[in-house]
Formats: C-alpha cells, sequence, structure tokens
C-alpha cells in the first residue's frame, strides 16, 4: 500500500522538473529573414518570463513571441550578420545550451542606420532634455529596382511616447545601379528619466512571397528634465520667427491680414509657441479669427515644423497702428540656455478711403517718375558710349563728323541738314560752352571732308569724353523729343 502511494505521488511531481524541449530553425539564413525558437515543456511560461533576454537582445531582435502556458515561440530577427550565437538560457525546466546561427548578407538591400546617439546613456557630453525630438533614420540602398522598401514602428513600440513616422521615404536618389531611399521617424521625449525607444523597421516587398524585416539596436535614452521655473510648454531645439510685412495704408473698415511664421527644428509641433498673445488690445483694431497652417519638412539633419499664422483684423478708426514686436522663447540643447528671438515692429496707415487713393497715387506717380529718370539716365549713358565706339572707329573725318551727329540726334536734334557750326551752338545749349567742343569745331572746320587726320580723331575723342554721363537739363529736352515724336507718330498713322 505504500509502495502504490509513493509512486501515485512521483508521477504527480516527476513531471515538473522534465526539462523543456528548444528548438532552433533555421541555422542558417540570410539577413532580413526570421529564426523561429520553440520551447515546448508543462508550464514553460513562467519560466520563459524569468529568463534573461538582454544578451539575446544585442544580435537578434524579438518580433514576436506567441502560444501558451506549456508553449513558446519567439520569432527573432537578426540585426547584423556573421556567425551570431544564440545564448545559453537556464531557467527552471529551461535549460538551452546555445546555438550558432549562420547570418549571410542581403545582396539586394543595404542599410544605413541613423539612430539618436546624440541621446544615448554613453554620451553624456550631449545631453537632451524634456520635450525635446530626436530622429530615428534610415538610408536604404536597393540594387533590385523591383523591390520595395517601406518604414514601420516596431509591434512593440513604446506607447508613452509620441511618434510621428511615415511609412514612405521622405527623398529618393535614383540611380543606374540602386537606388537610396531615405526614411525617418521622430520622437518627442515628454518625461525626464530613463526612456527606452524600441528600433523602427524596414519592411522590403520583393520578388519572393515573404517580405525582409531589417532592424537597428534598441536606443536608451537619459531624458533630463529641465528646470523648474520653465513652464512645462517650452520649446526646447532651435526656433526661428519672421513677421511679413503690412501694406503702408489701409482703408478704414478693410480687411488686413498679418502674418508671421515659426520655424522649429526638432520642435514638435504643438510646442510652437503662440504669438497671437502678444499682440494685445489696442483701441480702434478689431482682431479677427485666426488661421494656422502647419507644414513639415524632413531633412538627414532632423525635421523642421513651420506653423504659419494669418491674423486678421482690420481698424475702424483713421489713425497710425503699430503691431508690437513679437518674442519667442526656446531652450537650446548646445548651450543649454534660453534664448529670445524677435520680429521688429510693424506700422500701418489707416485713413478714410479717399484720402488711402490720393496716397496711392502719389506713391505711385513717384514710383513713375523714377522708372522714367531711370531710362532717361540709361539712354543717356549708352549715347555716350556709342559715341565713343563710333569715334574710335572712324576712318575720316566725315565720319567724325557723323558719329557727332548722330549722337546729338539721339538726345536732342531734331533737324538732319545742320552746319558745323548751328551743331555747335545746339550743343553749347545744352552743355555750355567748353574747350574740347571749341577745339573740336576748328578742327573740324579746318579738315572737313578729308582724309583722317590723327588730330582731329583724337581731339575729337578727348571731347566725348569730357561730355557727362547724365546731365539734368537733358532729362526735359528727352521727354519734349519722345513726345514730339510720339505725336508725328500718332498723325502719321491716322
Amino acid at each position: 500500500m505504500v509502495r502504490l502511494v509513493a509512486i501515485f505521488f512521483a508521477c504527480l511531481i516527476l513531471p515538473n522538473f522534465v526539462q523543456a524541449k528548444v528548438s532552433v530553425s533555421p541555422k542558417k539564413i540570410m539577413l532580413g529573414l526570421p529564426i523561429t525558437m520553440i520551447f515546448l515543456g508543462k508550464d514553460i511560461e513562467t519560466d520563459f518570463e524569468k529568463v534573461d533576454k538582454e544578451a539575446l537582445k544585442k544580435q537578434f531582435e524579438i518580433y514576436d513571441i506567441d502560444g501558451d502556458s506549456d508553449r513558446i515561440r519567439l520569432v527573432l530577427y537578426p540585426k547584423v550578420t556573421g556567425k551570431l550565437t544564440l545564448p545559453s538560457m537556464k531557467q527552471g525546466k529551461i535549460d538551452f545550451k546555445g546555438e550558432v546561427i549562420t547570418v549571410t548578407e542581403n545582396d539586394e538591400v543595404a542599410i544605413d542606420w541613423k539612430r539618436p546617439v546624440i541621446a544615448s546613456v554613453e554620451d553624456s557630453s550631449q545631453p537632451i532634455f524634456v520635450n525635446q525630438m530626436v530622429t530615428w533614420q534610415a538610408v536604404v540602398s536597393l540594387s533590385n529596382k523591383a523591390n520595395k522598401a517601406t518604414f514601420e514602428q516596431h509591434p512593440h513600440y513604446n506607447n508613452q511616447l509620441s511618434y510621428q513616422l511615415s511609412s514612405e521615404p521622405y527623398q529618393t536618389e535614383t540611380g543606374l545601379l540602386s537606388d537610396r531611399e531615405y526614411f525617418s521617424m521622430s520622437v518627442t521625449l515628454d518625461k525626464a528619466g530613463n526612456t527606452k525607444i524600441r528600433t523602427p523597421v524596414v519592411r522590403v516587398k520583393n520578388t519572393s512571397t515573404r517580405a525582409w524585416l531589417f532592424f537597428d539596436q534598441t536606443a536608451y535614452l537619459q531624458v533630463n528634465p529641465l528646470a523648474s521655473y520653465l513652464p512645462v510648454n517650452t520649446a526646447v531645439g532651435k526656433l526661428a520667427i519672421s513677421l511679413s510685412d503690412l501694406p503702408l495704408f489701409a482703408n478704414t473698415g478693410e480687411l488686413v491680414n498679418l502674418k508671421w511664421q515659426v520655424v522649429g527644428k526638432n520642435v514638435p509641433v504643438h510646442l510652437l509657441p503662440n504669438l497671437s498673445q502678444q499682440l494685445g488690445f489696442q483701441a480702434g483694431i478689431e482682431w479677427l479669427l485666426i488661421d494656422n497652417r502647419h507644414q513639415q519638412l524632413i531633412a538627414n539633419t532632423g525635421i523642421e515644423n513651420r506653423l504659419e499664422v494669418i491674423q486678421p483684423f482690420r481698424a475702424n478708426a483713421a489713425g497710425f497702428y503699430k503691431v508690437p514686436s513679437l518674442r519667442a522663447t526656446y531652450f537650446d540643447v548646445e548651450s543649454q540656455q534660453l534664448r529670445d528671438v524677435f520680429t521688429a515692429e510693424k506700422t500701418i496707415l489707416v485713413a478714410p478711403p479717399w484720402v488711402v487713393w490720393v496716397l496711392n497715387l502719389l506713391a505711385y506717380s513717384l514710383l513713375l517718375v523714377l522708372i522714367v529718370f531711370t531710362i532717361l539716365i540709361f539712354v543717356q549713358t549708352l549715347a555716350k558710349k556709342l559715341l565713343i565706339t563710333r569715334l574710335k572707329k572712324a576712318k575720316n573725318v566725315e565720319e567724325v563728323w557723323l558719329a557727332c551727329h548722330q549722337w546729338s540726334s539721339q538726345l536732342f536734334l531734331r533737324s538732319a541738314n545742320i552746319s558745323v557750326g548751328q551743331w555747335q551752338q545746339l550743343v553749347q545749349n545744352q552743355f555750355a560752352s567748353s574747350e574740347p567742343l571749341t577745339t573740336l569745331i576748328e578742327a573740324l572746320n579746318q579738315k572737313n571732308y578729308s582724309k583722317i587726320d590723327a588730330k582731329v580723331h583724337k581731339i575729337a575723342i578727348i571731347w566725348a569724353n569730357s561730355l557727362p554721363w547724365f546731365h539734368l537739363n537733358l532729362l526735359i529736352v528727352l521727354l519734349v523729343k519722345w513726345q514730339n515724336d510720339l505725336t508725328v507718330f500718332i498723325k502719321g498713322n491716322r
């Protein structure tokens, strides 16, 4: 009887000490493909939970765990190539001696991971802070153009953090033999202390029926708190602000849009400061409903969030109104100090419609006068340059005289048939008498219509160089000449 009782209890107790069975397959794979570990045993789940898996995670990513109390299945993806070792595991009924896995290169995919190293626990020289945004990037090179890469979060990501991730590349470089695609994931660190960020996943759809998955190492971050006197919504990173110009004049009651832009480098959009609160109250100004427009740019240096704000307003009374200087404050990670950026103060004149109309008319008239004067100055300068060029190319005195006559015809002369003396009088009326002009006239009278004389040629160039590039009296003469030419043209076409 005693023997039967002992045998009965042995049958109940012995199964609990039977070692679990552990299988691994396959033992040789290509990077991007998984291996499977299966643990079989009575109540194996309890022992498996107590196993230290840190050594395993250094070379393999635990992508999936499923099963029940008596069976556990692990899906592991290698992170690197070479001969990798599944470490030994000893816990309760689990007594796994370890296994060597051979991981070969994937000839069609190469990935350059750019993890947030500035935030690593090991690198204390560049600490990170609460509210800072860090970026995890991957540059994927695909040698087979039939393959398609996408970016996704780890299935076991830390859901206590805020993520921004796009499955599609933000930049693509197409090459002759391979394509390079750039992916990015940003994480906002909103709590101080030790933080773990699981690697994002690169999924490559290929010509086989099974996608390839690629992983980086997990990042462990030491997030420092901000100073206690700073608001909890302090922007951390870099800020820049700009305020667009206002029109010079506006009608009373006219709708005017005040626009400014806040640019945050590695600053999450919800931490970009609200500058509209700084506008304050001004008698006579009615601030209307604000319009916010967000744009995000992703680059190799991180993420840039842009907030464009359109603040419409109207002034119901005439007068000068000022938009105050706007200020944005942020915590600069590099210097670990608070920084301020400012916009310039803007002014607008609000008046009744007829006053604004007159002011606009005066402004546009002034602009038109400036344009006309600029054209006239250009015409005078061009005429002098052409005169000097023609004189240098002249082969005889007749061509010297022709060059002088063409110059005066372009500026102020209306008559084609004119003597040297008459031409001298017209030039003196515009530029006053000068010694180079008198010398030129005497030389022309002596050598008229003869072969080129070096002295006449030289005298003419000296006179041309003595002419001013711009002469105020000629502006009115040119305007009158253009008006007369336009009148003749109109009459001739009737």
